[in-house]
């Protein structure tokens, strides 16, 4: 509709250069909405296993053999269950309303996309709409007729009040309402896309998603709190064994990076007491052996979230190219 009001008063007044670059630039918006849209991230029962091997459990955010109770099927690393599109989503980060779709491992590159696009036609409208209520208000002020031969053209703005600009901008937006509201609409709006598009660069900078921020910021109240606990898994694979493939893929079938595998297991305790294990006791009376609770040495309390590893964090680079390439 913008377009529609916007491009037919404008054209007669663009270069040829421009009039070939905005259908382009148009287009783009319309081209990625469709493919944020259309392309889906849904865990199936067709493609669960890759799903499953794509990245490793980090047994912080991510742990193996949880089920969705919706899907009935153990949910990957990174997926979370949406309950509009009523599936497991690979990688979900959070659910648009602007495209009525889940942005997932499969159409994050078109989102983003999305956002650049959008983001330059805003900002190009707006500064293409204000060249030409500019050279209206030149015109109108400081005809050429009174320049002609002058090695300087005189601005229209000059000597203007403060008050009596604004009027002027008033009274050529009204003059040329169709231009003037479009650009006004298209300067309001570039902050908001735009802000949308630096999170989520902050958010590939960071190696997680929008879930996973969340879950962050769950585990960094708790920490505070003094409820947080970890140990190496080398050590507690002594005692709790790996589950099943099927549910907890071995370590060499996972794609993602060898260098980048979990080291602690975090758990969160109610009390903040250190967790407990079961010893059995020799005890030479009529009673026999008994069982006894005793803290678990290999659970230390963990003080500052900086004490806890990202896995999926690989580096600005390396987590753009998984971000925006690493597509089902």
């Amino acid at each position: 509709m913008a377009e529609v009001l916007f491009i037919p008063p404008a054209w007669p007044r663009i270069t040829t250069s421009q009039a070939a670059f905005i259908p382009i630039l148009i287009a783009g918006p319309y081209i990625f909405l469709y493919l944020s849209t259309a392309t889906t991230s849904n865990i199936t029962a067709h493609n669960q296993r890759d799903a499953m091997l794509v990245y490793p459990y980090d047994f912080t955010l991510f742990h193996p053999g949880y089920f969705c109770s919706s899907c009935h099927r153990p949910k990957p690393p990174r997926s979370k269950h949406c309950s509009i599109c009523k599936a497991c989503v690979q990688k979900q980060d959070h659910h648009c309303i602007w495209i009525n779709n889940c942005v997932g491992r499969n159409n994050y590159l078109w989102f983003n996309l999305l956002l650049v696009s959008v983001s330059v036609v805003l900002a190009y409208g707006a500064l293409l709409g204000y060249w030409i209520l500019d050279s209206k208000l030149q015109e109108h002020f400081v005809p050429s007729e009174l320049t002609r031969g002058s090695l300087t053209t005189k601005r229209w703005s000059t000597r203007f009040s403060w008050s009596e600009y604004v009027q002027c901008w008033s009274w050529v937006m009204g003059l040329e309402w169709r231009i003037g509201a479009v650009s006004l609409l298209a300067f309001l709006c570039f902050p908001l896309s735009t802000g949308f598009l630096v999170y989520h660069t902050y958010l590939v900078w960071a190696g997680m998603t929008t879930n996973e921020s969340a879950k962050w910021s769950d585990w960094q109240e708790d920490i505070d709190d003094g409820l947080v606990y970890r140990a190496e898994i080398s050590q507690l694979r002594e005692t709790f064994r790996p589950l099943p493939e099927d549910v907890e893929p071995r370590e060499e079938e996972i794609l993602w990076p060898r260098f980048a595998r979990p080291k602690w297991w975090l758990i969160r305790t109610r009390d903040g007491e250190q967790p407990t294990k079961t010893v059995e006791k020799k005890n030479r009376g009529p009673g026999g052996d008994e069982n006894v609770e005793e803290p678990d040495m290999r659970w230390v309390k963990v003080k500052t979230l900086r004490e806890v590893d990202n896995i999926y964090d690989l580096g600005f680079w390396r987590n753009l190219k998984d971000a925006l390439f690493n597509r089902g």
